[in-house]
């Protein structure tokens, strides 16, 4: 719960209502709707109209590593009573912000903060008032993964590939970001092009091709995880190569589609991201790189 302080004003009290976040479908994205309940913490009669607009940030903690996300606005004047009013915030949520949302929170529950801007007319003669406030709202995982069911993003699948300090990394990501204006323009060998150079750093860490080459000679029913690992690393290199290469009477007659190229410059953003989590939890197998 949170006070507003207007002066001479009086008193406004806000806090989160029962099930107060929601999300709506939305092209491109979603409505966040969170309801608040307002009342007057003085003894003032007076009606006093007030608008409110709130910049909401989100993290995993309520004061700690909070980003900005958007701003939630009410779209009428109301005046608040001491029974209490309903204030609905709504604000828009791009996909992508919701995958970075799902990044941050990491499964686990999700901290958001209203900085709340209240402003209202009051005095004789009439003056503009303003004064500012936080409120923090925790969002438990289960009704965060409810509201995100609601507005289908599953629909899509994108991952969102860590941009480590390591140059070698950036030079990665950037071809991947290349592959991904070049689906855009439709240019698809290009595209796979781009990220078959990205996969280089992925097989250099962990040294898939002896790797694979070894399993390769085993029953596959006794290779290990790593194993796997390296077997599934090569052919996905080995597909890419097909679009980079023209040999007589195989790949020279290959032909690519949009899917397949989404579904390998995923791959390769997946396995990125493996790659720069492993470094971050100093495995052994990544430390090449």
């Amino acid at each position: 719960m949170v006070a507003i302080n207007l002066n001479a004003a009086g008193v406004i009290q806000f806090e989160a209502a029962r099930d107060a976040f929601r999300l709506y479908p939305a092209v491109g994205g979603a409505q966040i709707e969170l309801t608040m309940r307002a009342w007057r913490a003085d003894e003032r009669t007076e009606s006093l109209p007030c608008t409110v607009v709130a910049t909401m940030s989100v993290g995993r903690h309520p004061n700690v590593g909070q980003r900005p996300v958007c701003d939630l606005r009410y779209a009428h004047i109301f005046s608040p009573t001491t029974q209490g009013n309903q204030v609905q915030l709504k604000g828009f949520i791009t996909d992508h912000q919701l995958r970075v949302i799902e990044e941050i929170r990491n499964g686990v529950a999700l901290w958001v903060n209203l900085e709340l801007a209240v402003t209202c007319l009051d005095g004789d003669p009439r003056q503009l008032l303003e004064s500012w406030g936080n409120e923090p709202i925790s969002i438990q995982s289960g009704e965060w993964a409810e509201a995100l069911e609601r507005v289908d993003t599953g629909s899509y699948v994108e991952l969102l590939v860590p941009l480590p300090a390591n140059k070698q990394h950036a030079n990665a990501v950037r071809r991947l970001r290349n592959a991904r204006d070049l689906v855009r323009d439709n240019k698809i060998e290009e595209a796979l092009g781009e990220s078959r150079k990205a996969m280089e750093k992925v097989r250099k860490a962990y040294q898939t091709g002896k790797v694979a080459a070894a399993a390769a000679k085993k029953d596959a029913r006794q290779h290990s995880k790593e194993e796997r690992w390296a077997l599934y690393v090569e052919s996905i290199f080995s597909l890419l190569s097909g679009a980079v290469h023209d040999d007589q009477g195989t790949t020279e007659n290959f032909v690519w589609t949009r899917a397949e190229a989404g579904a390998l410059i995923t791959s390769v953003a997946a396995l990125l991201a493996r790659l720069a989590e492993d470094e971050r939890s100093h495995v052994p197998s990544a430390q090449s790189a």
